[in-house]
């Protein structure tokens, strides 16, 4: 008998005692030493006589040098029965070699050189871009130079580029998650807008090769541009090089028009896109964004890849979607912030 008094007395007490606390999480326990203070490297910053900005920044770890010229143009600024006329240019300006030199001397040059110069103009900006090595700077420079400013557009390459464009157009319904992010960026900006606006047969049949010259004619000049310079170089011997070979290069044109601004949301709802002939479904749920000068610009940056990492294995959406429950392919999230206008 007294054995099991013992024992209840023992049990009661037990059970009188209060819970321990719940554990720290282990994010607050970590520590990590300060912050290492940035170091910001001096740029060399200069304006040539005819209005080409251009920034130099040395880097001697390696005998490489790469540069890049920026320009103020785009799809954005294109007639809407002409588009793709801006991405036609970018690609025909580089793969139709230059006044000087056809396409496959060009070419030739560059690859026994083991030196790229690539161009493309994308929504809101046009670039052309150059590699190489250090003891070949000077050649590849005066490439480049060409490329900019006296593109051939060769009949022959606009061809091949009109024909690879229709082949792509022809493909475009073939992938589900493609035809989504297509329709979605119609939904969001608006079909009939300049930034729903798409590349059709129609649109691309109007389009010939002296639409690219004058497109090039009108956008690419020297006030516009930008020109960054990175690498094994001296900065003094590059500045003498580029006022040489862009010196020369005095094409004025109007200023260029503003950038259309996003007007047209379509309104919330549910869209469907069907596609029968796929064992796949792809959706996404989403709206206009923000742009990159945004004041919670970090913040959402950062919420967005704990959240979804752009469909990285380590987000929170992977792990319990895919990982824990086995219910899809691919989930993630994106927080989109453009320059000139707001993302998605």
């Amino acid at each position: 008998m007294n054995k099991f008094l013992i024992i209840t007395l023992a049990v009661a007490t037990a059970f009188a005692q209060k819970p321990a606390p719940a554990p720290t999480p282990v994010y607050k326990t970590l520590k990590y030493p300060p912050l290492k203070q940035v170091q910001l490297p001096k740029i060399e910053q200069f304006t040539l006589p005819n209005g080409l900005k251009v920034m130099i920044l040395e880097n001697h770890e390696l005998p490489l040098a790469s540069g890049s010229l920026r320009i103020r143009t785009g799809a954005l600024l294109e007639s809407a029965d002409k588009s793709g006329i801006a991405g036609l240019t970018g690609q025909v300006m580089r793969s139709g070699g230059t006044k000087r030199l056809k396409a496959d001397e060009l070419n030739a040059k560059l690859e026994s050189m083991a030196a790229s110069i690539e161009a493309g103009i994308g929504d809101d900006s046009g670039s052309v871009g150059f590699n190489c090595l250090k003891e070949n700077l000077d050649e590849v420079l005066g490439l480049f130079k060409e490329v900019v400013t006296e593109p051939a557009f060769a009949q022959d390459r606009f061809d091949l580029a009109l024909t690879q464009t229709r082949s792509a157009i022809s493909r475009r319904i073939d992938d589900a998650d493609e035809i989504k992010s297509r329709e979605f960026q119609n939904l969001i900006y608006g079909k009939n807008t300049p930034y729903g606006e798409r590349v059709e047969y129609s649109t691309i049949n109007n389009i010939k090769r002296e639409d690219l010259v004058a497109f090039h004619d009108r956008y690419f000049f020297p006030a516009t541009a930008t020109l960054s310079i990175y690498g094994d170089v001296d900065t003094a011997a590059v500045k003498a090089k580029l006022e040489s070979l862009f010196g020369s290069w005095n094409v004025q044109r109007p200023a260029v028009p503003a950038f259309p601004a996003v007007t047209k949301q379509k309104a919330a709802g549910v869209y469907v896109a069907e596609k029968s002939d796929v064992e796949q479904t792809s959706f996404t749920i989403g709206h206009i964004g923000g742009k990159l000068n945004d004041k919670d610009y970090a913040a959402l940056t950062v919420m967005s890849n704990i959240l979804g990492g752009a469909g990285t294995f380590s987000s929170r959406l992977m792990q319990k979607i895919r990982s824990d429950m086995s219910l899809v392919y691919g989930i993630s999230s994106t927080w989109s912030a453009e320059y000139l206008h707001e993302g998605t």
